[in-house]
């Protein structure tokens, strides 16, 4: 899965209040995501995660 926008700042973790609109995403993919990481360009970046949407044969 992969999200890109025009922001080139890098992405951050935050303590939102609880009636906070915005501020979850980073926890949110930290806690289902394999691997995740940030790829910055010029003009954009991309924020990127590995999803497993099933357990591996090995684990089963």
């Amino acid at each position: 899965m992969t999200v890109t926008d025009t922001n080139t700042d890098p992405p951050t973790s935050r303590d939102p209040d609880e009636d906070a609109e915005g501020g979850r995403g980073l926890a949110l993919i930290s806690g289902i995501a394999e691997h995740f990481g940030t790829v910055v360009r010029r003009d954009s970046k991309d924020v990127w995660a590995d999803i497993l949407t099933s357990r591996p044969a090995a684990l089963a």
